[in-house]
């Protein structure tokens, strides 16, 4: 793929977005060979291209990738930075489901500092949007994430509260599959066990 992109980006007259979705494709290929380093070269040149071209949606989905390989080096305060844009863009357009899932990315990041009032905040606004949406995949996540900030933190009924929404993320997996419904049924493994049922933790395990 990324072959094909270098040669379409040779061409003239390629409009700014156009460079901007084919260096994209070059990034995701080297995010995915695990090069970080080249990736966020790449993924520098679509956002570059993408403020050129004035697109907001496509600046923020530039963010988001350039957020990936920031988690992956493990720069987490630049991660937040281009999270925080790119919820902003994706607001002043309008695109809720991407608000909200980026929302629930901000509530990770916002969690893995310590942040857990924050993060909390976070969790539940995405949800809150995720829920009147059809984004129930990206619902999953959150749901998953939330109850795992809820094992972490440990506030008053903590353990509940992480319990519950392992659960409603095991129920909006269900219907899905796949990679989601191993990760809710491992959340609520963690849940369950951490409330003391070790016997049922493991059979969901």
């Amino acid at each position: 793929a990324e072959t094909i992109a270098l040669v379409a980006l040779e061409q003239h007259q390629l409009s700014a977005l156009m460079r901007a979705r084919l260096w994209t494709v070059c990034g995701l290929s080297w995010h995915y060979r695990h090069d970080q380093n080249a990736a966020l070269i790449r993924f520098d040149k679509a956002l570059a291209a993408a403020i050129e071209a004035e697109n907001p949606a496509f600046t923020a989905a530039s963010l988001h990738n350039r957020a990936m390989v920031w988690e992956h080096t493990n720069q987490v305060p630049q991660m937040l930075v281009d999270t925080e844009e790119a919820l902003r863009l994706y607001a002043e357009v309008g695109i809720v489901r991407h608000y909200a899932s980026t929302l629930t990315k901000k509530a990770r990041i916002l969690h893995e500092l310590g942040q857990y009032e924050r993060a909390e905040e976070c969790f539940y606004e995405s949800r809150k949007l995720l829920l009147q949406s059809d984004a129930s995949s990206f619902l999953v996540t959150c749901e998953a994430h939330l109850s795992n900030l809820y094992l972490d933190w440990q506030p008053s009924n903590g353990s509940i509260l992480a319990l519950k929404h392992a659960e409603l993320a095991l129920r909006a997996a269900r219907p899905i599959g796949g990679s989601k419904l191993f990760m809710s049924l491992n959340q609520y493994s963690r849940a369950e066990t951490f409330q003391g049922n070790a016997r049922r933790g493991l059979e969901l395990a």
